[in-house]
């Protein structure tokens, strides 16, 4: 079973358009045996906060690969995660769609560029990809 970690920002809930096309590619992940790690719903509350860095670094680590959620603008916590992932070789796999605060026309920030190993416009192009990597195996 792979195991996969969230990198997005957490004032994206659920009721907003960004968290619900999110919400649902998590489900669909899940529903293909996939191991995925959501700080949104899964790590130590806020007030909390150096447990909750321990818990998300170690998260990252222990996974096979990173979805960086780029359709919303992030915070420094979603980049360092995708940094560190990057750093230590682990796969970033980001969601940024055209006309986002990271990517307008031909043109993709530098970071969320050079830190992807794939970069999908839509949350059902990553699951797909993610399908099509699982029918392989």
């Amino acid at each position: 079973m792979s195991r996969v970690y969230i990198a997005r920002a957490m004032n994206v809930t659920h009721r907003d358009d960004a968290g619900k096309h999110l919400v649902w590619m998590i489900e669909q992940l899940r529903h293909l045996g996939v191991d995925v790690i959501d700080p949104a719903s899964m790590a130590p509350e806020r007030a909390h906060f150096g447990e909750r860095f321990r818990w998300c670094i170690s998260n990252v680590l222990s996974s096979d690969r990173v979805i960086l959620d780029a359709a919303a603008h992030l915070g420094l916590g979603a980049g360092a995660e995708a940094m560190l992932a990057f750093e230590r070789e682990i796969e970033v796999w980001t969601i940024c769609p055209q006309n986002s605060h990271y990517r307008q026309g031909s043109w993709i920030h530098p970071f969320v560029h050079g830190m992807s190993t794939a970069i999908f416009d839509t949350y059902a192009e990553c699951l797909a990809a993610f399908r099509g990597e699982n029918k392989c195996e």
